[in-house]
């Protein structure tokens, strides 16, 4: 008697049937978390970028300044807002010169808005204590 018969394939391809189904599954899942990780991932190297050209953009004694940017490459609106203080609340608070630098991020992801911050601080010594 040569080859498999019907009952031997048809066993053979079930067990395969039900191993691969699972393995498909999960990398359907792998591939839309890092479709959202990457996408993400660029959103936050766009922000560090507008970070570093409204720190050039900026005047060095600025004590306020806003810049707002949409990068078109991948639909990213980002805001970077140099603030004169943080949280009055904050122990911060105490040290005369610091300034708040936000970068708020907003994309839209299948369909939902997503948004992410970057917080940086900056000290900015001020014209009376130069002298």
């Amino acid at each position: 008697m040569l080859g498999f018969t019907l009952m031997e394939v048809m066993l053979a391809m079930t067990i395969i049937g039900i191993i691969l189904t699972p393995i498909f599954g999960l990398h359907t899942m792998i591939m839309q978390r890092m479709s959202k990780s990457s996408k993400r991932l660029y959103a936050l190297l766009e922000g560090k970028a507008l970070l570093f050209e409204a720190r050039q953009k900026q005047d060095v004694q600025a004590l306020e300044f806003t810049l707002d940017k949409k990068f078109e490459e991948s639909s990213v609106d980002a805001k970077y807002t140099l603030q004169q203080s943080p949280d009055p609340k904050s122990t911060l608070t105490q040290f005369e010169g610091l300034r708040k630098e936000t970068i708020a991020l907003q994309w839209i992801e299948r369909g939902n808005q997503q948004h992410e911050t970057l917080v940086a601080f900056v000290y900015k010594q001020s014209e009376q204590k130069k002298s």
